[in-house]
């Protein structure tokens, strides 16, 4: 790639975030579509091609970074202003467990690499290989966020540094006392439940505190549903944090 050329004014903007699907030991990207300018018709002959380079990083709980891998690269014509969308590209295969980012880089070619702005989602992984769930609690618009961490190996060692029980009256009360009125489920106060248990995002077992930070609402009921089960079962095939607690 030469770089004799620079286009200080390259801009591209995104039509949307990244869709992607995870599922059982794989990670796809759906669609995705963005738009380019030079901003000046000088350098419109600069902009015969641009390319979106498709980069897979996986990182693992604590956080330890790896080399990104480029899984894929789209190139797109570029007259003085133009969009590129991406189809359905080949599965990438999950084989670790980790955080994978899937990061869409545009690269204008043949001249320096603009990196102008660059769009990421994660997938977690557990060590079977299952994507991280995708629940909706009570009062959100979105499925439940993976938490940032720091994760803590805490199983038995509870009440050392940063560890401590899991607790759900605590985190149900820290949750009343902190969050507003909409954000509780009808029927919930700080001796009952109700149809909505309280879910830690970051399980005690692996460093998570009980409080209403750390805190979601999820519909258990008896006999029914039960959003917070895939969690459970998603973090307690994740060894790094050992045995999590059914509470969590």
């Amino acid at each position: 790639m030469s770089t004799q050329a620079v286009v200080p004014f390259a801009a591209c903007f995104e039509d949307g975030p990244i869709d992607a699907y995870a599922k059982m030991g794989q990670l796809q990207i759906n669609s995705y579509k963005i738009s380019c300018s030079s901003g000046i018709p000088f350098f419109t002959q600069f902009l015969e091609v641009f390319e979106l380079q498709i980069k897979l990083v996986v990182t693992d709980v604590q956080r330890a970074s790896h080399a990104p891998i480029v899984t894929h690269v789209v190139k797109c014509p570029v007259p003085l202003s133009s969009s590129c969308t991406i189809g359905s590209v080949p599965a990438d295969v999950i084989s670790k467990s980790g955080v994978y980012s899937y990061t869409i880089v545009p690269i204008l070619v043949d001249m320096a690499p603009i990196t102008a702005m660059s769009s990421t989602r994660i997938f977690p992984y557990n060590d079977s290989l299952a994507p991280y769930p995708q629940v909706i609690p009570f009062a959100q618009s979105d499925p439940l966020r993976f938490p940032s961490g720091p994760f803590v190996y805490c199983t038995g060692h509870y009440g050392v540094g940063p560890c401590v029980k899991s607790d759900s009256y605590a985190l149900r009360k820290s949750m009343i006392d902190n969050l507003p009125a909409t954000s509780i489920p009808p029927g919930t106060t700080k001796g009952r439940a109700g149809d909505y248990q309280t879910h830690h995002v970051l399980p005690a077992s692996c460093g998570g505190q009980n409080t209403y930070d750390n805190g979601a609402f999820m519909r258990v009921v008896a006999g029914g549903t039960n959003d917070q089960l895939p969690f459970t079962n998603w973090w307690s095939a994740l060894k790094f944090c050992g045995v999590t607690d059914s509470t969590d």
